[in-house]
């Protein structure tokens, strides 16, 4: 993948991460990338991210510490995967 495409295909609409997540197939893995509190605009990492797969989502509009994104993150992963649990 060029440049200029991995870098398009990571700015595409961002959706919110309970979407992106609770859209994994049940007993993948997950992989959290935490950017910066105002998020990552460096072109080189937006395209390093883009090239290992990951999917750039919002928590929301709201910034938030570094910190308190991670803890969001997890909470949010666990209620997802624990409603694939429930489902089955």
């Amino acid at each position: 993948m060029a440049a200029g495409e991995a870098v398009a295909q990571v700015l595409r609409p961002v959706r919110r991460i309970r979407d992106v997540l609770c859209g994994v197939p049940r007993g993948s893995r997950i992989l959290l990338a935490v950017g910066p509190e105002r998020g990552w605009d460096e072109p080189e990492e937006l395209e390093l991210l883009a090239r290992h797969g990951f999917e750039l989502a919002t928590l929301g509009p709201r910034t938030l510490r570094t910190d308190v994104a991670c803890i969001s993150l997890l909470a949010v992963a666990h209620e997802c995967l624990a409603a694939q649990e429930d489902e089955s």
